[in-house]
């Protein structure tokens, strides 16, 4: 059960373990191995789309959430893959956590 609750701080260590030295993640290269991967993948997934959205309310609170992280939403077609489907996104940490 805990692989499925993520906060704010388990979702930017995933980002930059899944990052590793590269400043851009696309979601084709998101390494899905656990459940733990599989839930992280659904909400940056689904801060890309909160984040396109016309709600003012809700970008800033993503922004917040997120801090150097950004989630670029990358087209509004859905496409299928081998672990999850989804709408293609990117990941850029503007700031460098593995410091």
């Amino acid at each position: 059960m805990k692989a499925r609750q993520m906060n704010s701080r388990r979702l930017a260590t995933w980002l930059a373990d899944q990052m590793g030295d590269n400043t851009i993640l696309p979601n084709t290269a998101v390494q899905i191995r656990t459940v733990e991967d599989v839930r992280a993948y659904q909400i940056v997934m689904n801060a890309g789309l909160a984040l396109s959205t016309g709600s003012r309310l809700l970008r800033d609170k993503v922004r917040k959430e997120y801090g150097s992280f950004v989630v670029h939403r990358l087209s509004n077609e859905e496409t299928p893959a081998d672990m999850i489907s989804g709408v293609p996104f990117q990941v850029e940490n503007t700031v460098n956590h593995k410091g």
